[in-house]
């Protein structure tokens, strides 16, 4: 940099002033060294805490720790009406909500365009993969299903949600067990019985972001790595009886 005389003066940053003032520049670097910027290794990942049955007023739930970001989920049954193209079927209704709780980017009111997207990709991986065999719903055919409410918060956000949401529901999906029913014939009024039907999650869906960028592929785990590289991509590995697939 020149000052008014022509001189040509050297500034100096320290490692978090260049991080902030020239992202895209310090991601570079970090990648051209092989390190991530919080100093890992390119395949280093991060530790992930998961807890389940933490919401006691929940039929499920379950809290994961992605690095910074904490995702919860809670799960609510409710008895309905199946749909006519699907009568053998239940559902399974997906909200997810990012609130100022866990960033100053989100306001009160409306759900964000992120949160939409969110959980829009959720439920396209759940449903779509048959994560939950939907006929496993079903408790008469064509007159009632049960109806999986999955409520998502994200405590902190510090990316990387999508992939912490995805684990959280399967989490959650994984230690739901339906109440056994019994159904008056007269009215078709369904009540609960005593005991429980298992486990009603058959598959697992694993969600990885990461980036491609500057001619090399990382693994993006927070949200200011992925925008300052300007890639972010997703992929959704499925596991299904022991065989792999991928959507």
């Amino acid at each position: 940099m020149a000052n008014t005389n022509g001189t040509v003066v050297a500034l100096s940053f320290s490692a978090d002033m260049y991080k902030k003032l020239f992202p895209a520049e310090y991601m570079r670097k970090c990648l051209a060294n092989k390190v991530r910027p919080d100093s890992r290794t390119i395949e280093a990942t991060r530790a992930v805490q998961l807890q389940t049955d933490v919401v006691q007023t929940a039929a499920s739930s379950s809290l994961i720790k992605l690095s910074k970001t904490s995702v919860l989920t809670a799960i609510k049954l409710a008895v309905g009406t199946p749909a006519v193209n699907t009568p053998d079927q239940g559902e399974i209704a997906i909200q997810v909500h990012l609130s100022p709780l866990c960033s100053n980017r989100f306001t009160v009111g409306r759900p964000s365009e992120e949160a939409q997207s969110i959980g829009s990709q959720l439920t396209r991986i759940i449903v779509g993969s048959r994560v939950v065999e939907m006929e496993s719903l079903s408790i008469v055919k064509g007159q009632s299903a049960w109806k999986l409410m999955v409520d998502v918060y994200c405590v902190d956000h510090d990316g990387n949600v999508l992939d912490a949401a995805l684990t959280s529901i399967i989490a959650a999906l994984k230690t739901l067990k339906l109440p056994a029913t019994s159904v008056n014939e007269a009215d078709n009024v369904v009540s609960i019985a005593p005991g429980e039907l298992p486990a009603i999650a058959m598959h697992c869906a694993i969600s990885t972001a990461y980036l491609a960028n500057f001619c090399m592929l990382a693994l993006c785990r927070r949200r200011r790595d992925a925008t300052a590289s300007g890639a972010r991509r997703v992929r959704d590995l499925i596991r299904r009886g022991g065989r792999r697939g991928a959507c």
